[in-house]
């Protein structure tokens, strides 16, 4: 029987099973970005799939703070649009 990976979202900090959440991932070059698939390699953090959690993991800079990396604005803006989208597919 295969365990339930818990996360703790860098958002709310609440607890959830990962496979319903949203992963950014740090790759090894250094590129901070959206992994749709939870499988890329590089350092991982996780957000819930709401809106209100994607606008306090970057206002509360716990995505920088979990992934050990500054994140330059034009790369949060664009991984901030992709969070937002992949949570509204996920609603809908």
């Amino acid at each position: 029987m295969a365990s339930v990976k818990m996360r703790q979202c860098c958002g709310c900090m609440e607890k959830k099973n990962g496979k319903e959440m949203l992963r950014i991932v740090r790759t090894p070059e250094g590129d901070v970005r959206f992994d749709p698939t939870g499988r890329s390699s590089g350092r991982g953090t996780y957000v819930c799939r709401s809106g209100e959690c994607i606008e306090r993991a970057f206002k509360r800079k716990g995505i920088t703070r979990t992934l050990h990396t500054d994140i330059d604005p034009q790369t949060a803006e664009e991984l901030m649009k992709a969070l937002t989208e992949e949570a509204a597919d996920a609603k809908a």
